[in-house]
């Protein structure tokens, strides 16, 4: 039994690092990601998953004006670094492509910087 726990808390520990990766490969702020994960998790009761471009435009525009990206830059990085994927079917609708990636983006402990 002890080395049952020892490999789920290593595989945890694997994935976790695998999703720091991911998240150091995005051109934007690790806040920024928490942001989008936590935007598409809830939605008035019900659990959502997808976010639409202009949802996303909205959520990272202070992020992408300090780097002065667009929000296209932004989501070809997205997507390139496995934040982001395209929903099949759905035109303009974008979502985290593993629950657990969300759950860990939601999990970060960052939060956006003052408004100045």
């Amino acid at each position: 039994r002890h080395l049952l726990e020892e490999a789920l808390e290593k595989g945890i520990e694997q994935k976790n690092d695998y999703y720091l990766e991911r998240v150091e490969a995005g051109t934007a702020r690790a806040w920024v990601y928490k942001r989008l994960a936590l935007a598409a998790g809830e939605k008035e009761g019900q659990w959502v998953n997808t976010l639409s471009y202009d949802e996303i435009d909205l959520l990272t525009e202070a992020a992408r004006k300090r780097k002065d990206e667009t929000i296209d830059e932004f989501l070809t990085n997205a997507l390139h670094a496995g934040l982001l994927s395209p929903v099949r079917g759905m035109l303009d609708q974008y979502r985290i492509p593993i629950s657990s990636l969300g759950d860990y983006l939601r999990s970060l402990p960052v939060e956006p910087p003052q408004a100045v």
